[in-house]
C-alpha cells in the first residue's frame, strides 16, 4: 500500500518526476484521484484553472494516444531540444523526450 502522505509530499515538492515514474506498474484509481486533487492546487497562468484531465487505463488506447501525441509533436520540439541556446531549457526538452514511448 502506498503511503498517501509520502505521495503528497513528493508531488508537492518535486518539480519534475517524469524520470522516476514506473510506467509499467498499474496505479490504483483512488491514487490517481488523490493525485488530481493535489494537482488542482498548483498555480496556473493568470489563475485561469484551465486544466483538463483524461485518465486512460486501456493499454491499447494509451499506446495509440502516445503514438498520436509523439507524431503531433515532432518538428519544432525536436529542433528546440537541440538548438535552444539556454542549457536549462535544453535539459527540460531532453527530459520530455526521454518519456516518449
Amino acid at each position: 500500500m502506498i503511503d498517501v502522505g509520502v505521495a503528497d509530499e513528493l508531488l508537492c515538492t518535486t518539480r519534475a518526476v517524469r524520470r522516476r515514474l514506473d510506467l509499467t506498474r498499474p496505479v490504483d484509481p483512488e491514487l490517481v484521484l488523490e493525485c488530481l486533487r493535489a494537482a488542482v492546487q498548483a498555480p496556473t497562468g493568470s489563475n485561469t484553472q484551465g486544466w483538463r484531465w483524461l485518465v486512460v487505463t486501456d493499454p491499447d488506447r494509451r499506446a495509440e494516444l502516445a503514438r498520436l501525441y509523439a507524431a503531433g509533436s515532432t518538428g519544432d520540439t525536436g529542433r528546440m531540444a537541440t538548438e535552444h541556446p539556454d542549457a536549462q531549457t535544453r535539459r527540460v526538452w531532453d527530459s520530455w523526450g526521454s518519456t516518449r514511448p
